[in-house]
């Protein structure tokens, strides 16, 4: 429990940073182009069914349904039904009230928040200023999180009364408003979870003020979710949602077209125009915030040398990778920040395709030929047609690629304990800030890709710690120039999420982030 705290208030000015995220859209001319349906909610009279359960689906097991244990796509979108954050980021990244009902700065790196009264857990209990610091120090201590809400300090999260709190971090942190809208930052119960280890938690204990429970929970089949009743907000118009296990894209949109699922995400590539040509089906996509990459370990004997990785990002017609595999469902990518993201610099020249360049740089680094193994995630067909194409192009600089397909936990696992030579993987950044989109990768001991540069570790602590907006965008320029020479990864593309469902499903808004919500979803007849 965290400890009862009476304080004085001393207000100090601090300036709040966001950015803008760039939408694309695109529909099929059956009225729901754009980023959403025509409406979020039902409209008052004529032709709404009363349908209220809703299937969905879905790629993969989440990794885990603890959000203060995931950081995984799967696990949000199914997570963020079940919790709320204090702060909310809508899909144009503006920060609106959540659980917190306003928030000041108390210092350069403390602010208070004011929490509302109005609201209980599912197990019936009301939400106080102590679940809020229970969760925050919870998430900041989480090995998977730290990346993200390690600059948050358990010392200066203090509750001033029931439904107040201050919430510090170890340094001034320029993000750390919209850092506290990442869904990872979700406020649990206190009571609920206790002193339980993440890996422990069970469904039973999962307990959040959302509008929704996680009922059932069967491994590559199903997740259900029922509607709370006694939530605060307005009640949303799914009554149930199942989310179905569908690994293979190819099944999902034939249960979509048969109608033994509503709504389908990620998409293949090789389905999104047939779906879109489908009078009977509705698509809708927004560009994302986030990159797809090749991702290469610095322990690797050849990998860990500078000039081979540029060679490799020369020996690469990405272009070409990229409009193939994706077959031009993606936006070409020249930064390891995507154009959407703040921090984002348009200065950078990309790496274009050079094989004389290759050769020379491989020979430079004395290195005439070598072999590693490219791990993809099963199921995804655009990370096995960019693997495939990756081989190819790298023979003639006399690398042999060895292409590994994991089930997801799997692949995550082998991420997460670095245990790769090379790895196709993406990066949503929920947060559309480009602290999210890099330290969690890069930084020393605790990203993807271990880089070891204290130099790089400097810069990005600059970029957290600089609370002028043009400073934190000339510090993060500089960032992006250092990876272009460092070129720990092959760039391969900005995603665009994209949306189906049946004609009569409406009330989805496509988020950048791919973590829509579901629950106002209405039938039309």
């Amino acid at each position: 429990m965290v400890k009862f705290k009476e304080k004085k208030l001393s207000l100090f000015a601090v300036l709040m940073l966001a950015g803008l995220f760039i939408l694309v859209a695109c529909g099929n001319g059956n009225g729901d182009e754009g980023t959403a349906d025509d409406d979020t909610a039902a409209p008052e009279n004529g032709g709404v069914s009363d349908r209220d359960e809703l299937i969905i689906g879905f790629p993969s097991n989440p990794a885990q349904m603890d959000p203060h244990n995931a950081n995984d796509v799967p696990s949000r979108q199914i997570s963020s039904h079940i919790f709320e954050t204090l702060i909310v980021m809508d899909e144009n990244q503006n920060l609106t009230p959540g659980l917190a009902t306003s928030w000041e700065p108390v210092s350069d790196n403390v602010w208070q928040f004011t929490i509302r009264e109005d609201v209980y857990f599912h197990n019936g209990t009301p939400l106080t200023a102590y679940d809020v610091a229970f969760s925050i120090s919870r998430v900041s201590a989480s090995p998977i999180l730290s990346p993200i809400f390690g600059m948050f300090d358990p010392d200066l999260i203090e509750v001033i009364d029931t439904h107040v709190v201050n919430i510090g971090t170890t340094d001034p942190f320029a993000p750390m408003l919209i850092h506290l809208a990442h869904h990872a930052a979700a406020i649990l119960s206190e009571e609920a979870i206790g002193d339980t280890l993440p890996t422990e938690t069970v469904l039973e204990q999962l307990v959040g003020t959302g509008p929704y429970t996680a009922t059932e929970w069967v491994i590559d089949n199903y997740i259900v979710l029922e509607r709370f009743d006694d939530f605060h907000g307005d009640a949303p118009n799914m009554r149930r949602i199942e989310f179905r296990i569908m690994p293979d894209p190819h099944a999902r949109t034939v249960a979509l077209e048969t109608r033994a699922v509503d709504v389908i995400i990620n998409i293949a590539p090789s389905d999104v125009a047939n779906l879109t040509a489908d009078p009977t089906i509705n698509i809708q996509s927004a560009a994302s915030t986030g990159i797809e990459y090749m991702g290469m370990n610095f322990a690797h004997p050849y990998l860990g040398i500078q000039e081979v990785r540029q060679a490799i990002n020369y020996a690469l017609d990405t272009e070409t990778i990229v409009a193939i595999s994706t077959e031009e469902t993606a936006l070409p990518l020249t930064t390891h920040v995507a154009p959407s993201v703040f921090g984002f610099s348009p200065d950078i020249e990309p790496i274009g395709l050079d094989l004389d360049r290759a050769q020379a740089l491989m020979a430079e680094a004395g290195v005439e030929g070598f072999s590693f193994d490219l791990l993809i995630n099963q199921g995804s067909a655009p990370r096995l047609a960019a693997a495939e194409m990756i081989q190819n192009q790298l023979q003639p600089l006399g690398i042999t690629v060895s292409i590994q397909q994991l089930e997801w936990a799997a692949y995550l696992e082998a991420r997460d304990y670095h245990n790769f030579d090379a790895f196709i993987g993406g990066w949503s950044n929920p947060s559309g800030d480009a602290d999210n989109g890099l330290v969690p990768l890069l930084y020393t001991g605790i990203g993807d890709i271990q880089i070891n540069s204290a130099e790089l570790d400097d810069l990005l602590m600059q970029g957290r710690r600089a609370i002028d907006e043009d400073e934190r965008l000339a510090i993060y320029h500089d960032v992006l120039q250092y990876l272009r020479e460092a070129a720990p990864f092959v760039l391969l593309g900005n995603t665009i999420h994209f949306v189906a469902t049946d004609e009569h499903v409406h009330g989805i808004t496509v988020m950048p982030t791919n973590v829509q919500f579901y629950g106002n979803v209405y039938f039309v007849e």
